[in-house]
């Protein structure tokens, strides 16, 4: 498995994201503990989302360039 020079960026975003969402519940859940077990669905949830958005950032490229046969490449008029 290659990375091929990907940019980070936005599997790093994700993951503070996640983590701030996952604060935000965790905050609102201690202020009101009445709604602590409805919460915990919403953990999961993040959870998948986030492995959801590693595997995709994660996944492999088949070809490093996927502009084969690019049009702005070749000639626009065919030689008579």
């Amino acid at each position: 498995m290659t990375l091929q020079q990907r940019n980070p960026s936005g599997l790093i975003g994700s993951w503070i994201g996640g983590a701030a969402l996952t604060a935000l519940i965790f905050w609102f859940s201690k202020r009101a503990p009445a709604f602590e077990d409805l919460l915990t669905p919403v953990y999961w949830i993040v959870g998948v989302i986030l492995v959801a958005f590693t595997l995709k950032w994660f996944r492999t490229r088949k070809t490093p360039d996927r502009r084969d046969h690019d049009r702005r490449r070749a000639s626009r008029r065919e030689p008579k």
